[in-house]
């Protein structure tokens, strides 16, 4: 089933323009992500990919939430989005102090397509072919991490290296 959101999740972002500048100013994100139990599976993806991989292309974000839905199917990881997204040091934007707090408008908007677009494929109507391959795991190429190693790398999509299994060094 292809899920069609725009309505929904947009128009109440852009019906702030309409509110009075002091009300705008007061409102410094577009939405949070801090807390698990206030996401659906869609803000869960979509917050995975707009803090994973929001300067990176198409292909880069689509291979980040592909990760994602790839560990929900995976014995190793939780069974939904969600408590995948949310599992303690799985994803670094939870852990490197920073806010978790949506702000760029358009990243987000692309955020929620790419989830979109990523929760719809399951329907027969909308085939894709994961181009991580099934990797489990990816990281930054500006971090090098203890269970990385350049020789079971799967492919390498904007700045992250996906991985089928994770190698200790």
């Amino acid at each position: 089933m292809k899920i069609k959101l725009p309505q929904l999740l947009i128009l109440p972002i852009l019906s702030l323009s309409a509110v009075a500048p002091a009300t705008l100013e007061a409102r410094e994100y577009i939405h949070s992500c801090e807390y698990k139990d206030r996401q659906t599976e869609l803000t869960s993806l979509a917050c995975n990919v707009y803090f994973e991989s929001r300067g990176e292309s198409r292909a880069g974000q689509l291979a980040i939430a592909l990760v994602t839905m790839n560990r929900v199917s995976s014995p190793r990881y939780p069974k939904s989005i969600s408590g995948v997204v949310y599992q303690p040091y799985q994803f670094s934007w939870h852990t490197d102090g920073l806010s978790d707090r949506v702000t760029d408008l358009a990243s987000w908007n692309n955020s929620i397509h790419i989830a979109s677009y990523v929760l719809g494929i399951n329907d027969k109507d909308y085939p894709y072919v994961d181009i991580t391959d099934g990797s489990l795991f990816y990281h930054s190429t500006s971090v090098s991490p203890d269970w990385a190693s350049s020789d079971n790398v799967i492919v390498r999509i904007d700045s992250h290296l996906f991985y089928k299994v994770d190698l200790k060094k």
